[in-house]
């Protein structure tokens, strides 16, 4: 059974790669794409930000383990991960990040809801893998 690329059925002068290419051309341009961007780039440079995500991810299996073990993480270990979760929480460029990050995202949904119009197609969650509860 030969199987025909979506690429050789398009008679169109634009091929559907030109296309998305260009797509994503355009939504780099985007200022919330800049926005998001620069600051992903501040974070990964930011070695304090790294630690602090490193020793909060190093935490939470050994809160995991001790609450499977004990019932319960030890008072000094909480505290640690309080602290983390604080430092973590009020971090400005961790704040900036998540700040970018969720105006990019509400961005990509009305680009996904223009796609879906224009296509005919629910764009976006046909695109999504399928397994998992959500």
């Amino acid at each position: 059974m030969q199987t025909v690329s979506i690429m050789q059925t398009i008679s169109d002068k634009t091929s559907l790669l030109e296309s998305a290419r260009e797509l994503g051309r355009q939504l780099r341009e985007l200022p919330e794409y800049k926005a998001f961007h620069k600051a992903q780039e501040e974070f990964n440079q930011n070695k304090e930000v790294n630690k602090l995500v490193e020793s909060y991810n190093a935490l939470i299996p050994k809160l995991q383990q001790q609450q499977q073990a004990q019932g319960k993480p030890d008072d000094e270990l909480m505290q640690q991960y309080r602290d983390l979760s604080h430092q973590l929480e009020t971090h400005p460029e961790i704040h900036a990040l998540m700040n970018a990050q969720t105006i990019w995202k509400k961005r990509l949904e009305s680009v996904n809801e223009e796609l879906s119009e224009k296509l005919d197609i629910e764009f976006g969650t046909m695109a999504k893998p399928e397994g998992g509860c959500c």
